[in-house]
């Protein structure tokens, strides 16, 4: 529809969220786009919320998405919030959000034998990889995993492999890309 999802699936999680999670309540946070921290923070005060746990919704921790969209929303933040400001660094290891991935694999592919499966992550250009990002290593266990999890379920591809996409300039990113894989 010529727009990203994300904004309106996030939305839906956070409604569910609060349906079923009574003790807590969930906001909606978003880097680029409304709502953005700054108004979300003003809510959360107005809510009288004393603790706040910060979910990224990335997997795998990066600087530059869970770093940087902790820090935009930890620069809003009053100081007198101090040390009642947590946050999930990452979750690729998560045994229930990996059942899920497996299980929609597992759903929609017939005669995996059949095909090359490509996980398909957001590059990164390699210089901020080679300043200590952990994100490649990361995404390279996060596959290993699943691939693990797929076999002791007896799902056996031609082969499962990683890719990257969204490469922008001319700088060299991540590799393989993901048009080159396919």
């Amino acid at each position: 529809g010529n727009s990203s999802p994300i904004n309106l699936l996030t939305e839906k999680l956070v409604n569910k969220c609060n349906d079923k999670i009574k003790e807590y309540k969930t906001y909606q946070v978003m880097r680029y786009t409304p709502p953005f921290a700054k108004d979300v923070i003003d809510e959360i005060l107005k809510d009288g919320m004393e603790e706040i746990v910060l979910l990224p919704l990335y997997p795998q921790y990066s600087t530059t998405t869970t770093k940087s969209s902790v820090e935009d929303f930890i620069d809003f933040l009053p100081y007198s919030f101090g040390k009642n400001v947590r946050y999930i660094e990452n979750f690729y290891k998560n045994s229930n959000f990996n059942s899920c991935i497996v299980e929609e694999i597992e759903k929609n592919v017939e005669n995996e034998e059949d095909f090359n499966l490509i996980f398909s992550a957001h590059g990164l250009p390699q210089k901020i990889v080679d300043n200590g990002d952990p994100y490649e290593l990361q995404m390279k266990e996060h596959v290993s995993i699943l691939s693990d999890m797929l076999e002791k379920k007896g799902l056996k591809f031609k082969s499962i492999n990683l890719a990257y996409q969204s490469k922008v300039g001319p700088m060299k990113w991540l590799e393989p890309s993901l048009e080159n894989m396919l």
